[in-house]
């Protein structure tokens, strides 16, 4: 008696649970719609004026790339630069 419930109760246990999801499909080679988190430094380098414009240089940047980007996130760091000065730097999330 014991048997047959911890059998009944493993066989619903398996049966409920989610089924697996989908292996994502290999990608071929140059497919540039890779899931993937694409990240580089705006041209321009060091700027003091990149308030206002990092956004839109990193969107910029990520079309002439062909980048296929759900998100674009952008930064201003002063990494590497003179004081009062940064760079921009951009993320691109497909």
């Amino acid at each position: 008696m014991k048997f047959t419930l911890l059998l009944t109760t493993l066989i619903t246990a398996v049966a409920a649970a989610p089924a697996p999801a989908p292996a994502a499909e290999a990608a071929e080679a140059g497919d540039v719609s890779i899931l993937a988190t694409k990240k580089w430094e705006a041209s321009g380098g060091c700027k003091n004026d990149w308030a206002g414009r990092c956004n839109a240089q990193c969107i910029g940047e990520a079309k002439q790339k062909k980048y296929k980007c759900s998100t674009i996130d952008s930064n201003i760091t002063g990494s590497n630069c003179f004081i009062g000065w940064s760079t921009c730097k951009c993320t691109c999330f497909s």
